[in-house]
This record gives C-alpha cells, structure tokens and sequence, in this order.
C-alpha cells in the first residue's frame, strides 16, 4: 500500500471511528466566496465551520454580507438566512441577525426547523 492510500485510511478510520473533530479540521475548507455563493449546499456547509471559528460575519453590514455569501435564500428585516443543508421536509440554515438599531451582525446561528444548534453573540 503506498503513502497516498494509507493516509486516506487512516483519515476513513478515524472518522468511521468517531473521532474528534479537532484531528480532521485540517481538512476544513477555508471560506471562499464565490465557492459559497455559486456552491450547493453540501459546499456551504463544508465551509461553515470556518466561518463559524474565523468569526468573520462579525463586524459587517448588511451589505458586505451580501456582497460575501450573496443574496440571502430567506431575508427579514432583522435576519438574512442562507441554506446549509435539507433532508426531506427538515433544513438547516446559518442565520444572521442584525440589531433593531444599528446594521452590524448581531449574531450568526446555525438552526434547523426544529431548534437552534448552535449561537454566536457579537
């Protein structure tokens, strides 16, 4: 067995085996935004946990988080939604809210249509 096929079975092993996220992160696509925006879902949500940890929705307004992720699949006035991922009728989205006062991101969640997983406070 050569190098290549070793390390992509000890790669399948660790993660069949239920390993840490931490061992595989270097795997973790960076965030690219044409990638993000003309990307299907299964691209968004490779992507998402380097935005999530990059933190780097935070400090933006409505329009530069437009002008990074694209029009938004849902828009509120208080919330841009973009989808992640849908198995049959239940979905997963990022979710970016924005303050009664003010246009900077509030908080980015990622929620299904069930309940909130996870939440990052400005």
């Amino acid at each position: 067995m050569n190098n290549l096929q070793t390390t992509i079975n000890s790669v399948l092993f660790k993660f069949l085996d239920g390993s840490t996220h931490a061992q595989l992160e270097h795997f973790t696509p960076n965030f690219d935004s044409t990638r993000w925006k003309n990307g299907n879902n299964s691209d968004r949500t490779d992507m998402i946990d380097h935005i999530i940890k990059g933190r780097i929705l935070f400090n933006k307004t409505k329009t530069e988080i437009i002008e990074l992720l694209g029009e938004p699949d849902h828009k509120r006035k208080l919330e841009f939604a973009y989808q992640l991922h849908s198995v049959s009728m239940e979905k997963t989205w990022l979710s970016i809210t924005f303050p009664l006062k003010g246009n900077l991101v509030q908080s980015v969640n990622i929620k299904n249509n069930r309940f909130q997983i996870y939440y990052l406070n400005t």
